[in-house]
């Protein structure tokens, strides 16, 4: 997750010292974008708090756990766009969705409100059928319910 100024990038042409960069670098360059950003703004980058980069796979997040996160990272292949989905945070997705010129209509919220709810539990159990003995499990369960 990369948060820019976008005003700083245009004013002082980053673009095209992310182009000089890749033309002279082409060779060398392992990581792509990631390589040239880091190297053009090395002396500029700050790490944001964890709670701006909430990665989410499956029930639990795999960086700092919250319940308030500021930006959620689907990584993995359950997104909460797809039916059926059992991916964690899903309703802040679909509640933010409604705030854009994407909203759901209301015959729309009934299939994704309602149907994908029992659809997402269904496929909960029948994917992680023994998640309940693992540790990892309680942890997450309990850090989301009892707000721990």
């Amino acid at each position: 997750m990369i948060l820019f100024d976008l005003d700083k990038i245009r004013k002082e042409n980053i673009e095209d010292q992310f182009l000089e960069y890749t033309k002279s670098n082409l060779h060398s360059i392992q990581t792509g974008d990631q390589d040239i950003i880091n190297f053009v703004l090395k002396d500029r980058i700050k790490i944001v708090d964890g709670l701006w980069n909430v990665q989410v796979s499956s029930f639990a997040s795999r960086s700092n756990f919250t319940n308030k996160p500021n930006i959620i990272h689907y990584i993995s292949n359950d997104k909460p766009w797809i039916f059926g989905s059992c991916t964690h945070f899903k309703e802040k997705y679909f509640k933010y969705l409604q705030l854009t010129p994407w909203a759901l209509n209301e015959s729309e919220k009934e299939y994704w409100y309602k149907k994908n709810k029992t659809a997402s539990s269904k496929n909960f159990w029948k994917k992680r059928a023994y998640c309940i003995v693992h540790p990892k499990y309680w942890y997450a369960f309990f850090k989301k319910f009892a707000k721990i």
